[in-house]
């Protein structure tokens, strides 16, 4: 009886040991399921923020490129009517002075 006993504790702790160790591994499996899970989703939120960045980056250039091409429209604008009133504020100047030589 005593020996029977004997037998049931050493089973037990057998026993036990045992679903220590599958816990154990359960445990572990889970942890590195979780580990690859918060990588991917880091991953999938750093390519998400970079597409969103690039994005950004692509419209900031082309607005920039927009702005300038208005400002290179408007400075032709401005350097026709400079040209226009010097070659108007020219010939004033020279039929002024024509005046005189011929008066």
């Amino acid at each position: 009886m005593a020996m029977d006993l004997v037998n049931s504790i050493l089973k037990a702790e057998k026993d036990a040991e045992k679903i220590r160790k599958d816990a154990e591994q359960e445990a572990e499996k889970l942890l590195e399921n979780a580990r690859v899970k918060a990588r991917k989703e880091q991953d999938a939120a750093r390519a998400e923020r970079e597409g969103k960045l690039e994005t950004a980056l692509k419209e900031a250039k082309k607005e920039s490129e927009a702005g300038l091409q208005k400002i290179h429209v408007e400075q032709g604008k401005q350097l026709k009517l400079i040209q226009t009133s010097s070659k108007k504020t020219f010939e004033n100047a020279t039929k002024m002075v024509l005046k005189e030589v011929t008066a």
